[in-house]
Parts: structure tokens; C-alpha cells; sequence
């Protein structure tokens, strides 16, 4: 049936109508050309009726049925099959896959990326392979469209990973570091996949006769992942472990504001500079991350701050021999303050313990109480162990003009030692 869209809702016109129009329609009906367009406000039908005689053109009510209703066989309405319903949410899912992104701003923490990840994957495989056991082709067309997302998701991780921190390790003086991190983090996936898996079994969580429902199963993966690999202390070193602290040296590398360091003499920027290595060396302690990428990352480190700094540590010499010499006493003691406060007793005057600085809340401190401050603020962060705090004792924006928050119970301390 062909309905002109402008026509509105109109019936048929028969014979019988057609023959009784005016003289003055008859005249246009005979001086239109054969195949001429009909009017608007009718139409022609284009094929036959699709149930006989039972369908009738609308009237002001609408369309409506004359006679029987048409058979199953004419009218067949699509209802999905109970059976091949699975409780996945997959919509949840495929929104999760076209959003999942590594930036410099959350690089730090892509454990637990990985983590949801693999907890979306096993939930959604755990509750297909219990549903599907006896229908071997609906499960096989599921998992298919399943290995098919989480592949996806595994490439848009270690793309935007090498973006991001491949290449700031690049941008650092490490030629191909991108492609090396990322197929290391490609393997470091895989691995950390397995180890849910097996860890799940061995748990229970996986491979129970007892059906369970999808959003429980991936939930109960996701809180084991974090109690067993993210909030615990003792977890093992991994690849997984030393990929996320690249991507922790590269967010705060790029955290750091170098507009004060004009403010500083060169041998104080000398000092400052070897104190944010300090604390970076000691946070990878810390985190026992491996030596050969704790060596990587701490070269970068130092790297990005001599290009943050204009060359200055490797072409200034009054900028660069505070910095060596303050590693050095680092290095032979392992104690951050007290290599802060040898280089800085050899190589800064005494206004640097002496003259005092009012900060914004009107409390006075010399600059070597302020450093005293910040060395406390990044121990006491490391202990608690918020990454956020950990970053910003390190990038250490502030110090030097005093902006951060000050401990008065702290400062008192400290002027009483120094």
C-alpha cells in the first residue's frame, strides 16, 4: 500500500466517487497526462491486500481490521528465547571497553584497571559456561562476542599506556621505551588475568555448582583482587607493580611547578632537586619494585627535572654540585634528612636556618624548617599509604614559598633541632 506522507489519514476513492465528481474535476482528470501524480488527499494502492479483503483504509477513527484476525502464520510477533538469556550485562560491559583509557592522570593506578577488567571477564565466562553447559552453540557465539570485547579492552590499555607513559619515558631519553613498556604490559595483563583466575578457584569464588548471579560473581572478584594485590603491603613485586610505579614517576614528574625555582639560588635549587630525588629512590624502596625498573625510572626522573630546570644540573656547576654531593651523602646513609641537612650546611649560607619567612597564615619559619616540614609530611604519607600524598610530597609545589599546610607541633620540633 502506498500512502503519500503529506496526505493524512483519507479513504479510498472507488469507481462509483470518481464518477461523480464535477465537470470541473472531470476537465483536470482529462487534461492530466497518462501516469500524472494522484492528489494529495488520496491514494493509490501499490500491491495487493495483505490479508484479502480485511484490511480497510482509514477512517477518523483510524486503521482498522474487518472480519477474522489474521493467523499466527501472517502475524508472527518476535519474543526472545528464555533460554538463551544470560543475565549479562553487556551493554555495562561494551560501555566499559569503548571507555577504558591510561592518562598520565591515572596511570598510578592501573591495577586496578586490570583488575575490574578481569573481574568483568571471569564473572561474565563463570556465568555463561554454567548456563550454556548443555548448548554448546549459544555458548560458543556468547563467549565469542565476550573474547572479542575483552580483547578489545586489553588493546585500548596497552595503547593508551604506551602513549601516555611510553612516551614520557621517550620524551626522557629512552628511545623505544614505548614499545618495550607496552609489550610488557601486555604480558603483565595476561599474567595478571591467571592469577584472579587460579586465586578465585583456589578461594571458591569460581567453580561452585551453585549458580550465581553475574553483578555478585564480578563484585566478589573485583574485593578479592583489591584485599589480595592494592591494599596489601606485603603483596609481591610483579610486572603489573613496576608498570603502575612508571606510571606513578611519570604523574609526578609532570606534577611538578618549576616557577618557583627561579626564586632559589642555584645552590638551593641544587639541594631542592636532590631532595625530590631522594624521596622518589626511597618511595620505589618502598614499593620493592624491581632494580632494573627502578633503575629506568629514576633515571628519567632525574632526566625530566635537568629539561624541567633548563640543563641546570648538568650545566650550572653551582646548581649541580649541591645535587651530587647531597646524593651522595644518600647514598653512603640512606637517610633523607640527614643528606638534606649535609648538603645544605656546605653549600647554603646561614639565612637559609636563620632568617625567617612569614607563610600566608602568618606563621614565621626559616626555608630549612619548611624543607624539615615537607621531609615529615612525605614519611608520614608513606606510611599511611595514600598515593595522592605520596605525589605531592614528592613533586613538592610549595615548598619553597611556603604554601603547603604547616604542623605547628612539627615546626616546633624542628626549630628546636635546627
Amino acid at each position: 500500500m502506498k500512502i503519500n506522507p503529506a496526505a493524512g489519514c483519507r479513504t479510498e476513492k472507488n469507481a462509483s466517487s470518481v464518477s461523480k465528481t464535477t465537470s470541473r474535476n472531470a476537465a483536470k482528470h482529462k487534461s492530466s497526462a497518462a501516469g500524472a501524480l494522484p492528489k494529495l488527499d488520496t491514494f493509490e494502492r501499490s500491491s495487493a491486500r495483505p490479508f484479502g479483503g480485511q484490511m480497510a483504509a482509514a477512517g477518523k477513527r483510524g486503521l482498522h481490521l474487518e472480519g477474522g484476525i489474521p493467523s499466527a502464520g501472517e502475524l508472527a510477533l518476535y519474543e526472545p528465547d528464555e533460554a538463551e538469556k544470560d543475565g549479562i550485562d553487556w551493554e555495562g560491559i561494551e560501555q566499559y571497553v569503548s571507555h577504558i583509557n591510561v592518562t598520565l592522570e591515572n596511570a598510578d593506578d592501573i591495577q586496578r584497571s586490570v583488575h575490574h577488567t578481569a573481574s568483568l571477564y571471569l564473572a561474565a565466562k563463570t556465568c555463561l559456561q554454567h548456563q550454556f553447559s548443555g548448548r554448546e552453540d549459544i555458548l560458543e557465539e556468547k563467549m565469542s562476542k565476550l573474547d572479542g570485547l575483552m580483547a578489545q579492552a586489553k588493546s585500548r590499555l596497552v595503547a593508551s599506556y604506551q602513549n601516555s607513559v611510553g612516551r614520557f619515558y621517550e620524551q626522557a631519553g629512552n628511545p623505544g621505551a614505548a614499545s618495550r613498556l607496552g609489550q610488557e604490559f601486555s604480558k603483565a595483563i595476561e599474567e595478571r588475568f591467571g592469577q584472579i583466575e587460579s586465586l578465585a578457584k583456589e578461594k571458591g569464588i569460581l567453580g561452585s555448582k551453585e549458580e550465581v548471579s553475574y553483578p555478585h560473581l564480578s563484585l566478589s572478584l573485583e574485593v578479592m583482587s583489591l584485599e589480595n594485590w592494592i591494599h596489601n603491603p606485603e603483596a609481591e613485586a610483579s610486572s603489573l607493580k613496576d608498570l603502575e610505579a612508571a606510571g606513578f614517576v611519570a604523574k609526578a614528574a609532570v606534577s611538578m611547578d618549576p616557577n618557583e625555582w627561579g626564586m632559589m639560588s642555584d645552590g638551593e635549587l641544587g639541594i631542592h632537586l636532590a631532595l625530590q630525588y631522594m624521596k622518589m629512590a626511597h618511595t620505589l624502596g618502598h614499593l620493592n619494585i624491581s632494580e632494573e625498573m627502578s633503575s629506568l625510572l629514576l633515571g628519567s626522573f632525574e632526566s625530566y627535572m635537568g629539561q624541567l630546570s633548563g640543563g641546570a644540573l648538568t650545566h650550572r656547576k653551582d646548581t649541580a654540585d649541591p645535587y651530587q654531593y647531597t646524593l651522595k651523602q644518600y647514598r653512603e646513609h640512606g637517610d633523607i634528612r640527614k643528606a638534606f641537612l649535609a648538603g645544605a650546611h656546605k653549600y647554603l649560607e646561614d639565612g637559609f636556618f636563620s632568617t625567617f619567612i612569614t607563610a600566608p597564615g602568618g606563621t614565621g619559619m626559616s626555608h630549612a624548617t619548611r624543607y624539615n616540614l615537607s621531609i615529615s609530611q612525605f614519611f608520614n604519607s608513606l606510611e599511611s599509604g595514600n598515593s595522592g600524598d605520596i605525589l605531592k610530597a614528592i613533586a613538592a609545589n610549595g615548598v619553597y614559598s611556603m604554601g603547603a599546610k604547616i604542623n605547628s607541633e612539627t615546626e616546633h620540633h624542628y626549630d628546636t633541632v635546627l
